[in-house]
């Protein structure tokens, strides 16, 4: 019979609780790359004059501000419609821009990516806390996710 100690890790239930944890924070840790590299293809996007549908503001009850909204942008001559309106996180600068350029029915310039026209956005610009709060959540989902499958695999060994 094996010890108490390596036998409690033969668990499926351990094996789950591995996967699921290397899963999310890799998604978490994954999403850095993943929007530096959506800011690389608008770097040389090209300016167009877009129209705001739709902007909205809603407070959560931890204090956060979510920003949502909807524009439209005719780019070499075909009209399209997004709701991506940053690559990281909404500011409360932008929706105040983009309120008032609905409500005086103005246009403002959006940044619209040559080899996919449909793939544009208002603000590119990355912050800090956005690195931040994706990888600090990240890493210990990640490490302990490891830890979980290294113990598993390794009592399956013994």
């Amino acid at each position: 019979m094996l010890p108490k100690k390596i036998s409690e890790y033969r668990s499926p239930l351990v094996l789950v609780m591995g996967v699921l944890f290397f899963a999310v924070g890799f998604g978490l840790v994954g999403y850095t790359p993943f929007k530096f590299h959506q800011r690389s293809i608008l770097s040389t996007a090209e300016e167009v004059p877009a129209t705001v549908l739709e902007i909205d503001r809603t407070s959560s009850s931890r204090g956060g501000v979510s920003i949502t909204g909807r524009y439209e942008y005719v780019f070499k001559g075909k009209t399209y419609q997004s709701e991506r309106l940053a690559i990281f996180s909404e500011t409360e600068s932008l929706y105040e821009n983009l309120l008032a350029a609905q409500k005086e029915k103005q246009q403002v310039n959006c940044l619209v990516a040559p080899s996919d026209p449909g793939f544009s956005a208002f603000d590119i610009e990355w912050r800090v806390i956005d690195i931040l709060t994706a990888n600090l959540l990240g890493l210990p989902f990640l490490y302990f996710g490891s830890i979980y499958l290294y113990r598993h695999f390794k009592s399956k060994s013994r």
